[in-house]
């Protein structure tokens, strides 16, 4: 007896119990939903047929249609495990958690060699957060070397924080199953590194000339550390006559992860990009999960300019899931800016910002996500003129593609008006596109 799996894509990382209880959520529905079907409907006599049915609608997201279904089998058969199991995936996907653990504690004590019952349970506990439990699962299964096993190990040790661990199970998993489709994504979203290569074009009111960047970041896992090298390299005119002036910012990054959501990381950057103000940038940032839907985290960000500036700088952020499709997150800054003469003098000010943002998946393979804000801190594109006293309002639109499950572009509009307070206002427009490939 095996139960039928849903296929969908969460938008990228729900926090630990969020970031990365999403990346625990194989089995989560598609966008698209069929319209409910009337209550007075003829059901199938046949079983087959109708339990077929159930699992359509349940996939399309008429899960009226299918609780309907799973319980007329039901009515006929009260030990129509299939039918059991079918309602459990509903109630779990309800967040009818207790029912649907016991549902499916059930069913697997009748069909202990059923993983994907198994996978069920697995998954349900997990979304509980009750991990302890959902490893107890696991560690009862006849054969704990099957691909659907060896699938759920790597989901737990990913969440526990050990990357190299959930890489080595999923890859094993995806091996010992033949070549499924599924355990291959699952296996290339744990990955252990990645590099991303950003390109940015910055268009400013006349005369202010165009400014080109590209990014670029290489990323790399060991268990629980993650190390990564960052640089930023820029153009700008340097003369009338279409001289260039080139520089670069160079840092590298270091987070370790505590699991189930608990992180703490560092950075520092050094240079001047496009050979303007040269900075040097230390921050330091961790997270920790509230509830399964609920993310938060803290960073501090020193920044030292040449000419006296320094910025000390402190922002907490919230993030919310809702419904494993849209995910609303907020950022608020306060920066003490700082300025000291050559005679010693020193002045200081504080700043305020803040940043509110959406993203929703709408396919398997697209989410789009935009957000606006407001206070030159909140900038999406950081530049030594934020410590001015300009007035800055910002937006942004941007995609999510995946068009291999090893491949991810990202392209980005940017539209941001500053000037200084009470008078007008100058629009800066920034494109950018992104692209990152994972290993």
């Amino acid at each position: 007896m095996r139960s039928h799996r849903a296929q969908a894509k969460s938008l990228g990382r729900r926090a630990l119990a969020g970031w990365v209880a999403a990346s625990l959520s194989l089995p989560l529905v598609s966008c698209t939903s069929a319209p409910p079907r009337s209550a007075g409907e003829v059901l199938s006599e046949d079983r087959g047929t109708l339990l077929d049915e159930a699992r359509t609608a349940a996939h399309r997201g008429d899960r009226a249609g299918a609780r309907r279904r799973y319980e007329a089998l039901l009515a006929r058969d009260p030990r129509d495990d299939e039918a059991r199991t079918g309602l459990a995936r509903l109630d779990a996907w309800d967040g009818h958690y207790t029912r649907a653990t016991a549902t499916y504690r059930d069913v697997l004590s009748r069909h202990p060699d059923d993983d994907d019952v198994r996978a069920g349970l697995f998954h349900v506990l997990t979304w509980q957060g009750l991990w302890d439990e959902a490893e107890a699962v696991l560690d009862a299964a006849p054969q704990k070397q099957s691909p659907t096993v060896l699938a759920c190990r790597a989901k737990l040790e990913h969440a526990r924080g050990d990357l190299t661990a959930a890489h080595r199970l999923a890859e094993r998993a995806y091996e010992t199953s033949g070549g499924n489709s599924e355990l291959r994504a699952l296996a290339r979203r744990f990955s252990t590194g990645y590099a991303r290569i950003t390109t940015r074009v910055l268009v400013f009111p006349r005369p202010m000339p165009t400014l080109g960047q590209v990014e670029v970041e290489v990323s790399q896992a060991w268990r629980r550390l993650v190390l990564g090298v960052v640089t930023e390299h820029g153009g700008r005119p340097s003369t009338a006559s279409g001289g260039w002036a080139y520089g670069a910012t160079w840092g590298g990054q270091a987070t370790w992860l505590f699991g189930h959501g608990f992180s703490l990381g560092g950075e520092a950057a050094f240079g001047a990009p496009a050979r303007s103000v040269p900075t040097l940038r230390l921050r330091v940032h961790g997270t920790a999960p509230v509830r399964p839907w609920l993310t938060s985290g803290l960073s501090y960000t020193y920044r030292r300019y040449t000419g006296g500036i320094e910025t000390h700088g402190a922002s907490p952020t919230l993030g919310v899931v809702i419904g494993d499709e849209l995910r609303l997150d907020a950022t608020y800054w306060l920066t003490h800016v700082s300025v000291t003469d050559p005679a010693g003098a020193s002045e200081g000010r504080f700043t305020h910002a803040f940043l509110i943002s959406a993203g929703r998946a709408l396919l398997p393979w697209l989410a789009l996500r935009a957000g606006y804000a407001h206070g030159a801190e909140a900038e999406r594109f950081p530049a030594a003129f934020q410590i001015l006293d300009l007035v800055t309002d910002a937006v942004y639109v941007g995609a999510d593609l995946w068009p291999y499950d090893f491949l991810r572009v990202m392209p980005l509009y940017n539209l941001t008006f500053r000037g200084p307070p009470g008078a007008e206002r100058a629009a800066l427009h920034t494109f950018e596109i992104g692209a990152l490939v994972r290993w």
